[in-house]
């Protein structure tokens, strides 16, 4: 008998239709199918909506056997309250999913979702006594199995009334992670954050030379901040207000009076003459004499100025063969402007 081949004889030139080409050359399994990503998103976005009315319609008894069976199994596992709010949950699920918003789908929705499946069957199921718990989870009463084995948990640990209160709160705590909510935006109140920014946010006018700030709009409230922050679905909302900015009437300023009394005076020419003497390096006595013939050519607007700024000019006329340059002067009119 000879050895088993380790490797084929011939090597297989082209991938099947389930398979792909790896980084190694080699045709694996490919768990795309050669679809792509967008579109195995909309494929799973819409089998859980259709999952999702099929077990809204079960509950109602319009979904025939297989509804039947997707309402029995739902009430035993989360009981009847959590039970009318999980064909919802799919939905919305669905729809985000397949309409996912502009940031994309945040992780933290899912997490929410799964925190709220767990503590809102604990919670209802802590009303039924603990010796008539879990026969009324087999049943399907309080909260099904799965608020059974929650609540039976806190009970053991922290008592009735302290797992109902914590079972409460974590609900409402996955209710504000699912839908991005914060008590301050349900009360309609701005949080200290923003409160310290108040003056940036606001439109400020000019009006008779005071400021004045535009009118703010009134607030929704309690009610008006919840119904915007519970959106289902990802579409933009119905704009019913008038969004024309007021027209405001406003006074001039009278204009700043330009008194005409005073008289420019031209420089002489003098200082467009160019000079034939030029001091050698070292000779310092030569370099007095340039700076304080300098001095003597200047016009009274730069002897005022301080001593480097009079050094600089005559750097520059010294540079520039006894001219003044262009930037000098005009910074010489203006000056005496």
């Amino acid at each position: 008998m000879g050895r088993k081949r380790k490797y084929p004889k011939h090597k297989q030139r082209s991938p099947k239709w389930f398979q792909r080409e790896n980084e190694w050359g080699d045709y694996v399994f490919d768990w795309t199918l050669g679809l792509g990503p967008d579109t195995w998103r909309e494929i799973f976005g819409i089998i859980f909506m259709v999952v999702a009315v099929v077990l809204f319609l079960g509950i109602f008894g319009s979904a025939g056997r297989l509804g039947e069976k997707l309402r029995l199994l739902d009430y035993k596992f989360l009981g009847m309250v959590a039970g009318y709010i999980l064909p919802l949950a799919i939905f919305w699920l669905g729809a985000i999913i397949l309409f996912p918003p502009k940031g994309g789908v945040r992780v933290i929705k899912f997490f929410g979702i799964a925190l709220f499946f767990l503590f809102v069957p604990a919670m209802f199921h802590l009303f039924i006594p603990e010796v008539d718990a879990k026969g009324a989870s087999e049943n399907g009463d309080g909260g099904g199995v799965v608020g059974y084995l929650v609540s039976n948990a806190f009970r053991q640990a922290i008592g009735t009334f302290p797992s109902f209160l914590v079972t409460f709160v974590l609900s409402f705590v996955s209710i504000m992670m699912v839908f991005d909510l914060s008590i301050s935006s349900i009360l309609g109140r701005k949080p200290i954050k923003d409160l310290e920014k108040i003056d940036d946010g606001k439109v400020k006018i000019h009006r008779g030379g005071r400021e004045e700030e535009l009118p703010e709009r009134p607030k929704g409230g309690f009610f008006a901040g919840i119904r915007n922050r519970l959106n289902f679905f990802p579409f933009k909302p119905r704009i019913t207000e008038d969004l024309r900015a007021p027209v405001i009437e406003t006074t001039p300023l009278p204009s700043t009076k330009i008194s005409s009394g005073r008289v420019w005076q031209f420089p002489t020419l003098d200082l467009l003459v160019e000079s034939n003497d030029v001091a050698k390096s070292g000779d310092i006595g030569k370099n007095v004499e340039t700076i304080k013939k300098c001095f003597s050519t200047l016009p009274p607007v730069i002897l005022i100025l301080p001593w480097h700024w009079r050094q600089k000019v005559c750097e520059s006329r010294r540079r520039s063969r006894g001219k003044v340059p262009l930037v000098l002067k005009c910074q010489m009119l203006s000056r005496q402007k």
